[in-house]
Protein backbone atom coordinates (compact mmCIF):
# COMPACT_ATOMS: atom_id res chain seq x y z
CA UNK A 1 0.00 0.00 0.00
CA UNK A 2 1.08 3.85 -0.49
CA UNK A 3 1.30 6.03 1.89
CA UNK A 4 -0.12 9.25 1.82
CA UNK A 5 2.39 12.46 1.86
CA UNK A 6 1.19 13.73 5.23
CA UNK A 7 2.30 10.90 7.11
CA UNK A 8 5.29 10.19 5.25
CA UNK A 9 7.16 13.75 6.48
CA UNK A 10 5.89 16.47 8.01
CA UNK A 11 5.63 19.56 5.99
CA UNK A 12 9.49 22.50 6.54
CA UNK A 13 8.26 24.83 4.61
CA UNK A 14 6.81 27.95 6.22
CA UNK A 15 3.99 29.24 4.80
CA UNK A 16 4.62 33.01 3.72
CA UNK A 17 1.45 34.58 2.77
CA UNK A 18 0.30 35.99 5.94
CA UNK A 19 3.80 37.45 6.80
CA UNK A 20 3.39 39.19 3.43
CA UNK A 21 -0.22 40.43 4.17
CA UNK A 22 0.78 41.85 7.12
CA UNK A 23 3.38 43.83 6.49
CA UNK A 24 2.03 44.99 3.27
CA UNK A 25 -1.32 46.67 5.37
CA UNK A 26 1.51 48.18 7.95
CA UNK A 27 3.56 49.12 4.65
CA UNK A 28 0.24 51.01 3.52
CA UNK A 29 -0.63 52.24 7.19
CA UNK A 30 2.64 53.87 7.43
CA UNK A 31 2.77 55.39 4.19
CA UNK A 32 -1.07 57.27 5.24
CA UNK A 33 0.43 58.33 8.49
CA UNK A 34 3.57 59.28 7.87
CA UNK A 35 2.71 63.03 6.32
CA UNK A 36 0.48 63.70 9.47
CA UNK A 37 2.53 62.72 11.82
CA UNK A 38 5.59 65.15 9.82
CA UNK A 39 3.43 68.06 9.84
CA UNK A 40 3.24 68.89 13.47
CA UNK A 41 6.62 70.61 13.11
CA UNK A 42 5.54 73.08 10.64
CA UNK A 43 7.83 76.04 10.39
CA UNK A 44 5.24 79.17 10.14
CA UNK A 45 6.01 82.79 8.86
CA UNK A 46 3.93 85.08 10.30
CA UNK A 47 2.84 88.46 8.52
CA UNK A 48 4.80 91.76 9.26
CA UNK A 49 3.55 95.12 9.03
CA UNK A 50 5.59 98.12 8.41
CA UNK A 51 2.49 100.66 9.10
CA UNK A 52 -0.53 100.51 11.30
CA UNK A 53 -4.43 102.25 11.28
CA UNK A 54 -4.38 104.63 14.25
CA UNK A 55 -7.15 103.64 16.70
CA UNK A 56 -10.16 106.23 16.94
CA UNK A 57 -11.82 106.66 20.39
CA UNK A 58 -14.85 104.94 19.69
CA UNK A 59 -12.99 102.00 19.22
CA UNK A 60 -12.44 99.02 21.92
CA UNK A 61 -9.33 97.23 22.80
CA UNK A 62 -9.13 94.28 24.37
CA UNK A 63 -6.36 93.13 26.07
CA UNK A 64 -5.53 89.33 26.88
CA UNK A 65 -3.03 88.74 29.94
CA UNK A 66 -1.17 85.69 30.09
CA UNK A 67 -2.59 84.51 33.51
CA UNK A 68 -6.11 84.77 31.79
CA UNK A 69 -6.91 88.06 32.86
CA UNK A 70 -9.32 90.27 30.00
CA UNK A 71 -9.36 94.14 30.05
CA UNK A 72 -11.51 95.82 27.98
CA UNK A 73 -11.45 99.44 27.28
CA UNK A 74 -9.19 99.79 30.88
CA UNK A 75 -11.64 97.82 32.71
CA UNK A 76 -10.62 94.26 34.03
CA UNK A 77 -13.61 91.72 33.32
CA UNK A 78 -14.53 87.80 33.75
CA UNK A 79 -15.65 85.84 30.80
CA UNK A 80 -19.24 86.14 32.30
CA UNK A 81 -18.57 89.62 32.93
CA UNK A 82 -17.29 90.64 29.47
CA UNK A 83 -20.12 88.89 27.22
CA UNK A 84 -22.59 90.81 29.63
CA UNK A 85 -20.23 94.07 28.25
CA UNK A 86 -20.16 92.55 24.79
CA UNK A 87 -23.96 92.72 24.64
CA UNK A 88 -24.52 96.37 26.65
CA UNK A 89 -21.99 97.37 23.99
CA UNK A 90 -24.25 95.49 20.58
CA UNK A 91 -27.30 97.44 22.59
CA UNK A 92 -26.03 100.65 22.84
CA UNK A 93 -24.65 100.28 19.31
CA UNK A 94 -28.03 99.48 17.88
CA UNK A 95 -29.81 102.15 19.73
CA UNK A 96 -27.26 104.78 18.05
CA UNK A 97 -26.79 103.08 14.92
CA UNK A 98 -22.74 102.33 15.48
CA UNK A 99 -20.62 99.87 14.43
CA UNK A 100 -18.36 98.26 16.96
CA UNK A 101 -14.93 97.77 15.95
CA UNK A 102 -13.29 95.91 18.23
CA UNK A 103 -9.32 95.01 18.86
CA UNK A 104 -7.57 92.37 20.68
CA UNK A 105 -4.60 92.76 22.03
CA UNK A 106 -3.12 88.98 22.84
CA UNK A 107 0.37 88.17 25.30
CA UNK A 108 2.54 85.71 23.13
CA UNK A 109 1.69 83.07 25.52
CA UNK A 110 -2.29 83.33 25.18
CA UNK A 111 -3.51 80.32 23.65
CA UNK A 112 -5.54 79.79 20.62
CA UNK A 113 -8.00 78.26 22.66
CA UNK A 114 -8.96 81.36 24.99
CA UNK A 115 -7.77 83.87 21.57
CA UNK A 116 -10.94 81.61 19.88
CA UNK A 117 -12.97 81.63 23.16
CA UNK A 118 -12.91 85.33 23.57
CA UNK A 119 -13.91 85.73 19.75
CA UNK A 120 -16.42 83.76 20.08
CA UNK A 121 -17.81 85.57 22.65
CA UNK A 122 -17.87 88.92 20.93
CA UNK A 123 -19.39 87.56 17.89
CA UNK A 124 -22.27 85.49 19.87
CA UNK A 125 -22.89 89.10 21.21
CA UNK A 126 -23.30 90.77 17.37
CA UNK A 127 -19.81 92.23 17.28
CA UNK A 128 -19.07 91.43 13.68
CA UNK A 129 -15.82 93.31 13.36
CA UNK A 130 -12.88 91.93 15.20
CA UNK A 131 -9.28 93.04 14.76
CA UNK A 132 -6.10 91.10 15.83
CA UNK A 133 -3.22 93.53 16.75
CA UNK A 134 0.17 92.67 16.63
CA UNK A 135 3.45 94.97 16.96
CA UNK A 136 4.44 97.14 14.25
CA UNK A 137 8.28 96.60 12.88
CA UNK A 138 9.18 100.37 13.38
CA UNK A 139 8.36 99.98 16.95
CA UNK A 140 10.06 96.64 17.88
CA UNK A 141 12.69 96.41 15.84
CA UNK A 142 13.42 93.79 12.81
CA UNK A 143 12.32 90.41 13.79
CA UNK A 144 14.98 87.46 13.92
CA UNK A 145 14.10 85.30 10.72
CA UNK A 146 13.90 81.36 11.88
CA UNK A 147 16.58 79.17 10.54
Amino acid sequence: MRRRRSEEQPVSDINITPLTDVMLVLLIIFMISSPILMAKGLEVHLPQVEGAQQLLEEDHVLYMAADGGLQLDGNVYSSDELQRKFNEMVASADEEGEVINLFMHGDRSVTYENLTFVMDLATTAGIEKISLVQDVIETIGELPTPD
